[in-house]
């Protein structure tokens, strides 16, 4: 007698995967007004450092006007030549001798600068740039120093002329102002058959 064996699938004994618990729900979110500003870190306080005190100026408001040189002037360079030119009827028109021309501007610029005449006078004989330097220059000793006293006119002790080409001439000049003696250098230039200042230097 024989017998037949059902053959059956093997039976699935694995446990089911678990599902993971659902997240809770979260309360929304309710804003009542702006956040507040962050509160500030501390700053540190500095290093002490110690600082150097300034320089005293040289001069003080009480000793300037006796320190103030008055009759120092130098005027301001010109680096383009306006004049140099001689005219073709210089025959006609003679130049007067650098000498005295340059001496005469010597002295009337330090009656200007100690406010014995008005820079006015020296505007025809001397190139623009150097009057407008010395009418400045003699206002700020009147604005300092005020009138000066009377004194002695300038006098001339010296004079040097040289004349490096025609129509230049170079004068070196050592004047008494009434107070000091002084030494002072002048360039004159022709300019429509006159003499004309273009530089001029007095300590």
């Amino acid at each position: 007698m024989s017998h037949t064996t059902a053959l059956t699938a093997p039976e699935l004994t694995a446990p089911a995967p678990e599902l993971a618990a659902p997240a809770p729900e979260l309360a929304p979110l309710t804003v009542e007004g702006p956040p507040p500003p962050p509160t500030p870190l501390p700053r540190p306080y500095p290093a002490k450092v110690n600082v150097a005190p300034l320089a005293k100026p040289m001069l003080d408001q009480e000793d300037l006007p006796a320190r103030f040189d008055r009759t120092s002037f130098s005027s301001p360079k010109i680096d383009r030549p306006m004049f140099n030119v001689v005219d073709d009827d210089e025959e006609k028109h003679p130049l007067p001798p650098p000498d005295r021309f340059a001496a005469a501007v010597v002295g009337q610029a330090i009656e200007v600068l100690l406010g014995h005449r008005p820079v006015r006078q020296l505007q025809t004989w001397v190139h623009p740039l150097v009057y407008d330097a010395l009418a400045r220059r003699a206002g700020l000793g009147q604005r300092i120093r005020g009138k000066a006293e009377k004194c002695m006119a300038p006098r001339i002790k010296k004079i040097i002329v040289c004349e490096p080409r025609p129509g230049v001439a170079e004068a070196s000049i050592v004047v008494f102002d009434g107070i000091k003696v002084r030494a002072a250098a002048v360039r004159l230039e022709v300019r429509r058959s006159r003499w004309h200042v273009t530089a001029l230097e007095i300590i």
